[in-house]
């Protein structure tokens, strides 16, 4: 799983699709840092901008609780961070660069933002290689 850690560059949108799913986006900026030969932290390259989307109910949590200037840990779905071609009003070809949707945030404070998890059906495991897949779908609100 990828983590990038940064600090977000405006307020969150918040909205809802036509279909009714929350979705937030807002903008994380992230800086390489390294230890110098005094032991100090120091910048250690350019700062990369991240077009970060969260869904459902940690689209929510976000709308309610990340503010511009907060410094968060996010950590990325399967898919990573990837580039978006689109194209404009005038028909030229565009890319969106670093989109990528979040799983779950981490506060500074600790404070852990995360959408639950959803246990799988027991008919839909190998019970021999799980011995947790005879229990019932349960959420787990971590």
């Amino acid at each position: 799983m990828t983590t990038i850690t940064g600090n977000v560059g405006k307020d969150p949108v918040f909205r809802y699709t036509k279909a009714g799913k929350a979705v937030a986006s807002f903008s994380l900026a992230h800086t390489p840092r390294a230890k110098n030969d005094a032991g100090e932290w120091v910048d250690a390259g350019e700062t990369i901008w991240y077009r970060v989307t969260a869904w459902d109910d940690l689209a929510e949590q976000v709308a309610n609780t990340v503010t511009k200037g907060m410094r968060l840990e996010v950590e990325l779905t399967a898919k990573g961070v990837q580039d978006r071609p689109w194209t404009d009003k005038d028909g030229n070809e565009r890319v969106s660069t670093n989109e990528c949707t979040a799983a779950r945030i981490t506060l500074k404070d600790g404070t852990v933002l995360g959408s639950t998890v959803v246990r799988t059906k027991a008919a839909d495991v190998d019970t021999a290689a799980d011995p947790w897949a005879t229990s019932p779908a349960v959420e787990v609100p971590f």
